[in-house]
């Protein structure tokens, strides 16, 4: 008796192509062993598609094709809402908590120094614009980053009565913020261009999550604890996250 036929092996995460219309467009591919359905998602990151484990590649073509219309709307408005490419270079403005700042590049020898005064952002020792000074200022960013969201986090647990938990940076281009089963949290380095109260929104939304690790209405009536306009603080941050990401 022949015995059951195996299904070959399959990435949990991959990134495909389809041509709809007249785009090719790129998309991120995701299974699950414990989704039920499909599910389409269009952000800054672009197209994503989860599916169950064994949905085949005919019924995957096929569910995009039918959503055809809606993916490339959606895309066209994300597309129109990405702000131009940070030009590194001196005397363009960089968001810092939610404020410009200018930068001023200094050229003299010796290791890069960056230092924020006023509303400058002083670089001396780096060149004076393009890779060569983002390679110099990201570091800067990142290390800002990682101070604010420590305190943040140390005023946070206070109130929410839990441990401080053990806090990571993270370079990813759709999430702002992440909460493992360990109780790890991770932050988006680029939040520290937004404004403190969106970055509080983040740093409360993901300590809620070692508590209660879903979405439920009890998750968010924790969230609407601390902060109580936290709706108006999520609905900015959707609007204006954006602006973020081209750093």
């Amino acid at each position: 008796m022949d015995g059951p036929v195996l299904l070959p092996d399959r990435p949990p995460i991959e990134q495909r192509t389809i041509r709809l219309g007249t785009r090719e467009i790129a998309y991120l591919l995701k299974r699950s062993r414990r989704r039920r359905r499909m599910g389409l998602e269009v952000n800054e990151g672009g197209l994503m598609l989860s599916v169950p484990w064994r949905t085949s590649d005919r019924r995957i073509r096929q569910a995009l094709s039918e959503a055809a219309a809606w993916i490339i709307e959606k895309l066209q408005i994300w597309d129109a809402r990405k702000p131009p490419e940070l030009a590194w270079r001196h005397g363009e403005a960089l968001c810092y908590l939610g404020a410009p700042v200018l930068l001023e590049v200094v050229q003299r020898a010796g290791p890069p120094d960056i230092r924020l005064l006023g509303f400058s952002l002083l670089v001396s020792g780096a060149a004076e614009g393009g890779a060569a000074l983002r390679e110099a200022i990201v570091p800067w960013l990142k290390g800002e980053a990682l101070s604010l969201f420590r305190r943040r986090v140390e005023h946070y647990v206070a109130v929410l009565e839990i441990a401080v938990p053990r806090i990571r940076l993270s370079d990813a281009r759709s999430r702002w913020g992440s909460c493992n089963g360990r109780g790890e949290l991770r932050f988006n380095w680029r939040l520290v261009q937004a404004p403190l109260r969106l970055v509080d929104y983040v740093v409360v939304h993901e300590l809620a999550h070692i508590k209660i690790l879903n979405h439920s209405p009890v998750f968010w009536a924790l969230v609407e604890s601390i902060l109580p306009d936290y709706r108006v603080r999520r609905r900015e941050l959707n609007e204006q996250g954006h602006r973020y990401l081209s750093v």
